[in-house]
């Protein structure tokens, strides 16, 4: 499949990457990215709080509605059958169950409050990306000279390299986790993207092992 080409390619250039650069500076893109993670996880209760309370909530919930939640009605009678056709990743659809205290009750009395519920949830997403995103540049900018130094050190230089291969294949791994996870909260916006991601066998992987996710799934549920 075409998505898993991708993805064992990306994997391959941050290998690739990790080499040419050595362990030290990809060691510190993964301190920095986990540093990141958790800056991010830290702002994103309060900016989430925040934007909650704007007006274009309100607009996003009734398009979710229009174009995702109303489909369901003639194929989904209960909240549970309707939450499963969103084909959203499992520990997410655990937790977006876990909001309606009789999941098995008829759709057709719930599906106001899934509208919302879903429309939190992106909003969310698309929160941490951005910090992420922001918090990510500026710690990246406070540690990009780790290296440079040991180059000029034969041997050091060379287990520098080499363990940066190793590294960077863990640091792309945790980039694609992510990627993976917060991709699939769009899917039920984007019926193809469900698709595309249930046909990729690799992807299929990443869900079943999928701790990031769960680890964030359970952080979004919390704020």
């Amino acid at each position: 499949m075409l998505s898993d080409s991708i993805i064992l390619i990306t994997l391959a250039l941050f290998a690739l990457n990790g080499f040419r650069r050595g362990f030290l500076t990809i060691a510190g893109r993964l301190l920095v990215l986990v540093l990141s993670l958790g800056i991010a996880f830290l702002m994103l209760g309060p900016s989430a709080l925040v934007l909650d309370s704007l007006p274009f909530i309100d607009d996003l919930a009734g398009s979710i509605n229009d174009q995702v939640i109303l489909p369901l009605m003639p194929t989904s009678a209960s909240l549970a059958e309707a939450i499963e056709a969103l084909q959203l990743p499992v520990p997410v659809e655990h937790f977006l169950l876990a909001e309606f205290p009789q999941p098995d009750g008829p759709f057709i009395n719930a599906w106001p409050q899934l509208s919302a519920t879903v429309a939190h949830y992106l909003v969310k997403a698309v929160t941490f990306i951005v910090l992420l995103v922001l918090v990510t540049v500026v710690i990246q900018t406070l540690v990009s000279l780790m290296t440079t130094a040991l180059d000029h050190v034969p041997v050091l230089g060379g287990l520098n390299r080499l363990a940066g291969l190793l590294v960077g294949t863990i640091h792309g791994a945790l980039i694609l986790a992510i990627v993976v996870f917060f991709t699939s909260l769009f899917s039920p916006y984007f019926p193809s993207l469900g698709s595309i991601l249930d046909d990729s066998h690799l992807i299929r992987q990443f869900f079943a092992i999928d701790w990031v996710g769960l680890f964030l799934a359970r952080f979004l549920n919390q704020i």
